[in-house]
């Protein structure tokens, strides 16, 4: 029998304030975040490059994706698209390429939401992006790794493992560890690879614009709701780390070494990996815990059989265990009693199997 108690995670989900007339609905922050994003088009729509708004009337870019623009002296080259909106910018700052290349939009319209901005950023963060491609211009996203700094003297934000492409300059970095926003994507390592990029940190905005970073501060105190979730998700993964904790615990008692954030292959990562020594061979054991708070259903457990199917082989068998903190809709009890796998769910403090 396998005993295991379940898990949840941290997850992000802003209620947005009446900012805009039309949001009256729950959104999770990488929505806000490409709502917080602009399409930037100049030269007739020859250059594309991507903005987001940091303060009410102001958008962020990087200097050379307006620097056609800003060298013709004429403001009237700069279509922001926005929704339904098309607006004309006037460029108020500019701090040219290659360092820091930054420059700020402002255009003649407050009601939109703002990012919220944090330079706290770790080796090994998740970051992500949305901007407008060349590609895929109604938008695209990215999901970068952080690799580390680049020169002391001009710093940059080094990542990997996602493609930054033309058109992706001034798009936001939300780092998903804290869910602020803590770069400006600058440049990519190979635009034709998912070599990754590099991105300019938000903190250079706050040695050179204070005052907008002030604008920016006075916004988020007047709407909060950026902050009250990051607060609540921090709060929850507190709750999860325990969590996490206690089922390695539960499974060693009974004879499990386990390895956390274990990965069976070079790019399939699961929570939680076991071996338990027997006689004639070894049992080894992949955990997958559900975080999102509702029933697990039948697609999630799909997904997870075919990662079992990728990773087990006959002279390498492995068994699979999802657990989860709701439970489980009938469809996917069946279909995990069919296909072998165990399933768990925790109702208060006792911890009763799925099927």
């Amino acid at each position: 029998m396998y005993q295991v108690i379940s898990l949840n995670c941290i997850c992000f989900n802003i209620r947005l304030p009446k900012i805009m007339n039309d949001q009256d609905k729950s959104h999770s922050l990488d929505e806000i975040l490409r709502e917080c994003t602009v399409h930037i088009l100049l030269n007739n729509g020859q250059i594309t490059g991507t903005g987001f708004f940091l303060a009410p009337k102001h958008v962020v870019t990087c200097a050379h994706v307006v620097e056609y623009a800003y060298g013709n002296n004429d403001n009237k080259e700069i279509q922001i698209f926005w929704k339904d909106h098309v607006f004309q910018s006037e460029i108020i700052h500019y701090h040219s390429k290659p360092y820091p290349d930054v420059a700020i939009l402002q255009i003649d319209f407050s009601e939109h939401p703002c990012v919220y901005c944090d330079k706290t950023i770790n080796i090994g963060d998740d970051l992500y992006s949305y901007g407008y491609p060349q590609d895929y211009s109604n938008g695209d996203s990215a999901l970068f790794k952080y690799e580390g700094p680049t020169d002391s003297l001009s710093p940059l934000l080094k990542l990997k493992d996602s493609q930054a492409c033309p058109g992706l300059s001034g798009a936001p970095l939300l780092n998903l560890k804290t869910g602020c926003v803590c770069g400006i994507v600058k440049s990519s390592r190979n635009p034709s690879t998912d070599a990754g990029g590099r991105a300019v940190p938000i903190e250079i905005l706050n040695n050179l614009l204070s005052n907008l970073m002030e604008l920016q501060k006075q916004f988020h105190d007047n709407n909060d709701f950026w902050i009250k979730e990051i607060a609540a998700a921090e709060k929850s993964s507190k709750f999860s780390i325990k969590f996490k904790a206690n089922t390695r615990l539960s499974l060693e008692a009974i004879g499990y070494n386990v390895i956390e954030d274990y990965y069976i292959e070079d790019d399939l990562k699961v929570d939680l990996y076991a071996e338990l020594k027997q006689t004639l061979h070894v049992h080894k054991l992949i955990v997958k815990c559900h975080y999102e708070p509702k029933l697990v259903d039948i697609n999630n457990l799909r997904d997870f059989n075919s990662l079992i199917d990728t990773v087990s082989t006959r002279g390498n068998p492995i068994s699979g265990l999802i657990v989860s903190n709701k439970g489980f809709t009938n469809a996917s009890k069946k279909f995990a009693k069919k296909v072998n796998i165990l399933n768990i769910a925790r109702k208060g403090s006792k911890v009763i199997s799925g099927f």
